[in-house]
This record gives C-alpha cells, structure tokens and sequence, in this order.
C-alpha cells in the first residue's frame, strides 16, 4: 500500500557463459552449451492469496517449498558433476526455522503447473546454527548464487535462488526507517517494508 517501502527488482541474469579452470591445470572449459540466465518467466509473482494473512494458513502449504537464506547465500545441493540445485525444505522440515511466520517467510511466486507449487524464502535468524543446519541434509552448504554462475541445475531453479537472495538481503539491510530511523517491519510476505512509527507514516 501507500507508504510502503518497496523491494526492488533482485533478478538479474547470466549473459554469457562463464569459463572456469580445471584442477587438473588443463586449460579453460565451459561448463554448460546454453548459458544459465536468473530469471525465468514461469514464476508467476501475481499474488492469488490474502498478503496480509499467515502464509502457513493459505492453502497449498503442502506443496510449498521454502529455501533457507542468510547474508546473501542460500542452501544449495552439490549433485555432482558440477551442478547444484536449491535445497529446498519441506514445511515439516522449515517450521522449527519458523518463529513469526510473517517476519520469516518471504514469497517469492508459484509454478502454475500441475503441483501448483509455491515458493518462500525462509530468512534465517542471525542466532541460527547455520552448521547444524547443512549437516542435517546430505551434500549441503550456504553459497551464493552469483558464485555458481551457469553450475545452477535449471533457469527456474536460477531464478528462484537469486529471487530469494536478493529479497533476503533487502530485508536484512533495511531493519530501519530512512525518515525517522525507526524499526521497519515486513509486509505483504516480504513485499515490502513498513515504519512501526505511526507518526512516521513511510
């Protein structure tokens, strides 16, 4: 709404390929023939539930996935081969991560496809034993996304990850009002943020 303080657009993309050194000293190679871009247009962000209500009272909860994220990584899978894909959490496995769901969650878009999925950045507290939490799933680590450059599974899975990075650090680097220097809070999962001061009114 009005007043409201806005995220900006996070998702950029990967124009050209990225080339990176063997181990094995043998010169340059390209990991993939069709560059990686992060961004994708099957991500619809046209919200189809209340913004104001507990996003794990909307329906579909169950299809959802959530995607950790802090200062500026995210949780990622090494499939091997030089590949990685987001290490998505169930909502079983995030919501011992969930202490205020609307201070937490960040939605990100759905897949409007058969599974109907929707995704949630899920911002960790600065508190989190983020070491706990990789070795709680196999082959996991915190990186970031511009470090995977085209190593990144898919376009979708690409976006998502920069989506989720992007919004995160927005969050964390905007705790305070510009005007007044007050607390802001999120609004609209993760939309937007606004000042606790009533008097302040952004």
């Amino acid at each position: 709404g009005g007043g409201s303080i806005q995220s900006r657009g996070v998702a950029g993309r990967v124009s050209r390929l990225m080339a990176r050194r063997d181990r094995g000293g043998r010169g340059l190679r390209a990991y993939n023939s069709v560059p990686t871009y992060f961004s994708d247009p099957r991500i619809n962000r046209v919200p189809t539930f209340d913004m104001d209500a507990d996003p794990t009272q909307n329906q579909g909860l169950a299809a959802s996935k959530f995607l950790p994220v802090t200062n500026g990584k995210c949780l990622v899978r090494d499939d091997g081969g030089g590949i990685y894909t987001p290490r998505y959490l169930s909502y079983s496995e995030a919501k011992e991560y969930i202490d205020d769901p609307l201070q937490t969650l960040i939605w990100l878009g759905d897949i409007n496809d058969e599974n109907n999925q929707r995704y949630f950045a899920l911002s960790l507290s600065p508190d989190t034993n983020t070491e706990l939490l990789t070795n709680s799933f196999e082959r996991t680590s915190l990186l970031r996304p511009r470090s995977l450059g085209d190593q990144v599974s898919t376009s979708l899975e690409a976006a998502v990850m920069a989506t989720a990075v992007g919004k995160g650090q927005w969050h964390e680097n905007a705790q305070f009002c510009s005007r007044c220097g007050s607390k802001t809070s999120p609004k609209n999962h993760g939309a937007s943020r606004k000042c606790t001061n009533e008097e302040c009114g952004r």
